[in-house]
């Protein structure tokens, strides 16, 4: 629908940006959603062993290990430097984020940057004494399967793709948003 009140703003500019920040939206929101219930539900040793019974590569298990582990830790760096902020005397609002951007980068995003570096150095020094790199077979000390709650999920993803699919061959899916 946000497609089809685009076309009545006379400023182009603005629908182009609504049109993008949609699009970008409605894809990323399954995305998230998808990582939020793999970062609560499943632990990370297991998600590596699952992945490596899968026959995936190391090239692809490795990264998306650590990018679910670093999640986290990116929170926790946030909230740190938003209390440093706070001791300093420096507020940080959603319209001082806004109006003043070069504030925002130099206040959070330089520091939250230069504590990733520092994180990810430690991430990999880590992962490589426990043997993250090795080629070797790796096991779980629970077991792993595919169990009802995932086989409900994938039902209900596929049955979600489905219907959308059927939605986009039919009118309504010319003024969809995700055919911009």
């Amino acid at each position: 629908y946000l497609n089809a009140l685009l076309r009545y703003v006379q400023v182009p500019v603005l629908s182009v940006i609504m049109s993008v920040f949609g699009v970008t939206v409605l894809k990323l929101i399954p995305i998230v959603m998808m990582g939020l219930w793999i970062l609560r539900t499943t632990y990370m040793d297991d998600l590596m062993v699952a992945l490596q019974r899968m026959r995936l590569p190391q090239a692809v298990t490795i990264p998306l290990v650590v990018m679910f582990r670093y999640i986290p830790t990116l929170r926790i760096e946030y909230r740190q430097i938003r209390s440093t902020m706070d001791i300093r005397g420096i507020s940080d609002t959603l319209w001082k984020r806004v109006s003043h951007p070069l504030a925002t980068i130099e206040y959070i995003l330089i520091p939250l940057l230069m504590r990733c570096l520092k994180v990810t150095d430690e991430l990999a020094a880590s992962g490589t004494t426990r043997g993250l790199e090795l080629e070797c077979k790796r096991y779980a000390l629970r077991p792993i399967r595919f169990a009802w709650p995932e086989i409900i999920v994938s039902l209900l993803g596929i049955l979600f793709l489905a219907g959308l699919l059927l939605i986009d061959q039919t009118k309504i899916g010319e003024i969809i948003l995700w055919r911009v």
